[in-house]
C-alpha cells in the first residue's frame, strides 16, 4: 500500500491502531489484525504527513505510533 488517501482514510475511519515507522518504512495494524506496509519520504516526519492530509489530532491521538532508529 503506497503512502496514499487510503492509509489517511483508515486512519480518519479509526481502523488503525499501530504504525511502527522505520525511516521511509511504515508498518501499520489495523483493528483487524490485517498488517499493511507503507512508505513515506525519509526527510519528512510523519506529523507533517498528517497535517498536510489534514488528520483530526483526536484521530492521531487513537494511533499507537512507535518510531524506530
Amino acid at each position: 500500500m503506497g503512502f496514499s488517501h487510503k492509509f489517511i482514510q483508515k486512519v480518519n475511519n479509526e481502523e488503525v491502531t499501530t504504525v511502527e515507522v522505520d525511516a521511509e518504512a511504515l508498518f501499520i495494524t489495523l483493528k483487524d489484525g490485517t498488517k499493511l506496509e507503507s512508505r513515506k519520504e525519509s526527510t519528512e516526519p510523519l506529523s507533517t504527513l498528517f497535517n498536510n492530509y489534514k488528520v483530526d489530532p483526536e484521530k492521531i491521538q487513537k494511533v499507537n505510533i512507535t518510531i524506530k532508529n
